[in-house]
């Protein structure tokens, strides 16, 4: 049987001209990932080294590149079909000297790289705790789904040992988790200082929400306008 063409779809990044060309496997791209690319970018820092916590295909990887010239990231991912779609992204998007995939279990990731590696960590996190919502019968959507492999306090410890002093810690999440996710980054001490809403449609409740934390910063958060795609 012979495998199917992957998809390849373009996706703009925001505040760039630059179009990128994306491999979809799994789940698709969302907007949540590209507003959260704005909202890192909104910070007006120069970033040197990144972390992508549960890669995926490696949309958010490739997007940092893309906003950030010295930027040198490392996606981890555990699904072994993701990660060589994100090593294809990444090549196919001309970013190979600058974004490493690894392909292993994001609660390890401590252990591959030293304590305080990153000025930037980005996570894009399975939204539902294991035995809530509808779980998918395809183990790919359903690992991307939930928390199969990492709970969202994982991802939070993980992050928080690989940023430096002063490191970002950016997260997308369901809002309906989002007091779990502030008081877990408060035990970190990665307190959040940005939040904003996404709602989709317009006059729909919030279905996700941006974070934006700083290692050893001052709890002052700041609510930015809601977000209508």
């Amino acid at each position: 049987m012979i495998d199917a063409m992957p998809r390849i779809i373009q996706i703009g990044i925001p505040g760039t001209e630059r179009i990128l060309q994306i491999e979809q496997s799994g789940l698709k791209v969302t907007q949540e990932s590209l507003y959260l690319l704005k909202f890192i970018a909104d910070l007006n820092q120069d970033f040197r080294s990144a972390g992508d916590l549960g890669c995926g295909s490696g949309f958010l990887s490739i997007g940092l590149a893309s906003l950030f010239a010295e930027v040198r990231i490392t996606g981890y991912e555990i699904q072994e079909k993701l990660v060589s779609a994100a090593q294809r992204n990444v090549e196919r998007n001309g970013f190979q000297d600058r974004i490493s995939i690894i392909w292993g279990d994001i609660r390890n990731a401590a252990t591959r790289r030293p304590d305080g590696s990153h000025d930037v960590v980005v996570i894009n996190p399975p939204f539902r705790k294991l035995h809530t919502g509808k779980m998918s019968t395809k183990d790919d959507i359903r690992m991307s789904n939930h928390e199969v492999h990492g709970e969202l306090s994982e991802f939070i410890r993980v992050g928080s040992i690989l940023l430096k002093h002063r490191g970002i810690l950016a997260v997308v999440m369901m809002p309906q988790r989002l007091t779990e996710l502030l008081t877990l980054m408060d035990v970190r001490q990665v307190p959040a200082f940005r939040l904003q809403m996404i709602h989709h449609p317009r006059d729909a409740i919030a279905n996700a929400c941006l974070v934006i934390g700083r290692k050893g910063g001052a709890s002052d958060l700041s609510v930015f306008p809601p977000l209508y795609p």
